[in-house]
């Protein structure tokens, strides 16, 4: 089955670094600037881990993915996007399925090869492609396009102070699949973490899924809502984000179009966490 794209629902925070300082607003009453400002040419190390779980009746799925990359910001637009690339310089990859282990080209795909995508001040994703050609990449491109939204959450691009937080709200259209999301986020502290002052975050999300899917079982109708958790903590001095994890988890009801089918509850995970190497 084709996976379902869940990044923004877990509202998942990796920022690519940069050496334009941002510093503190006010160290006075622990003020921060949130936004991503990158400088042409800055990389940074990370390693993540992915793992997508679904199940309904009899069928259970799990896929997890665990990477060391190099995220690169490639150029500065003059409406203040960022060029990015994110290199994948080590990738392991399984899957299980019917609780068989299955094989995964995923690690095989992807290892040695990079995609590149534009971000903007806020972490908001688009454009993600191959970096020339990579073979197999159509089998992968869904997985990585979720993988590579979902490191990224949404930052205001304002000052805020220590015990306020900021709302996002976002409607997207996947397919014919409808998907509404609400995120709160609260800047808990300030404190140090890895040796840098970091802005510690934490953020809650609520989604609504709707509309329509296709598998290779046939057309449903969906219907169900999600919840996700997650925390970081973000140097404002380098505009990056150093820790973080998410997860979130989605229970709706797949009913399929032709006459005479059953619907089924169906369950989908997903957890991501991200560290600077």
């Amino acid at each position: 089955m084709r996976s379902i794209r869940l990044s923004r629902w877990y509202a998942a925070a990796v920022v690519v670094a940069g050496t334009m300082f941002v510093p503190l607003v006010s160290s006075a009453d622990d003020t921060v600037l949130f936004k991503f400002d990158f400088k042409d040419g800055h990389k940074r190390d990370y390693r993540v881990k992915f793992t997508q779980e679904m199940s309904f009746r009899d069928f259970a799925y799990s896929a997890f993915v665990d990477m060391e990359i190099t995220e690169r910001c490639t150029g500065r637009r003059e409406d203040g996007r960022f060029d990015m690339q994110i290199d994948f310089n080590k990738v392991e990859s399984s899957l299980i399925m019917f609780d068989k282990m299955q094989e995964s080209k995923t690690g095989e795909v992807l290892q040695g090869h990079a995609v590149s995508f534009i971000l903007d001040q806020n972490g908001k994703t688009e454009k993600i492609n191959s970096v020339g050609f990579i073979e197999g990449w159509d089998q992968v491109k869904g997985d990585m396009e979720s993988v590579i939204e979902g490191l990224y959450a949404y930052l205001p691009g304002e000052e805020v102070a220590k015990g306020k937080g900021w709302q996002h709200e976002e409607e997207k259209k996947q397919a014919e699949m409808n998907i509404k999301t609400h995120a709160d986020y609260v800047f808990k502290d300030l404190k140090k973490d890895g040796g840098r002052l970091c802005a510690m975050v934490e953020s809650i999300s609520k989604s609504e899924v709707t509309g329509a899917t296709t598998t290779p079982m046939g057309e449903f109708t969906v219907d169900g809502k999600g919840e996700g958790k997650f925390e970081m903590s973000f140097d404002p001095a380098e505009s990056i984000i150093v820790k973080m994890k998410g997860k979130t988890q989605v229970i709706m009801d797949m009913t399929p179009v032709s006459a005479g089918g059953d619907k089924m509850e169906t369950t989908i995970g997903v957890e991501i966490e991200r560290t600077l190497l």
